[in-house]
């Protein structure tokens, strides 16, 4: 008699330049993981947890380390949402009374990149002299 074995769904997921990954959700070891490096209070190992939960979930041949910023955080909101579901239940202060909270209720699935919008790295500061900037990637960070 065979191990029964579980497989988890996959997704499709375009991030900038075209390029397309496939992820699947956390698992609960992951979420533990994620869970412990929170209750740490340590902001190494807090982002040492996220990269490793979203190196494991990402199933595409895609170094994760060197992803843009932005790419690495759109692809992480996504396998939450398919993890642990797509709202994320906020309060946020009122902008006009300071003193107010107001329960917000975003939709991950909402939040899309401009995935035609060009970054700009080269810096003029004068004619002839100015600087070449590189995008920031999670390793930066």
């Amino acid at each position: 008699m065979n191990i029964p074995f579980m497989k988890v769904p996959e997704y499709d997921l375009t991030l900038s330049n075209n390029v397309k990954v496939k992820y699947r959700p956390f698992l609960v070891k992951e979420q533990k993981l994620l869970l412990m490096a929170t209750e740490t209070r340590n902001e190494n190992e807090l982002n040492n947890a996220l990269l490793n939960v979203v190196k494991n979930c990402c199933l595409s041949d895609v170094n994760v380390e060197n992803l843009p910023v932005y790419d690495f955080e759109y692809l992480w909101l996504n396998i939450r949402a398919r993890s642990v579901g797509e709202l994320i239940q906020l309060k946020l202060k009122c902008p006009d009374d300071e003193n107010e909270i107001v329960d917000y209720n975003l939709n991950i699935d909402d939040v899309k990149p401009d995935l035609n919008k060009k970054v700009e790295t080269k810096i003029e500061f004068k004619e002839d002299f100015g600087v070449i900037m590189r995008v920031p990637t999670i390793k930066h960070l």
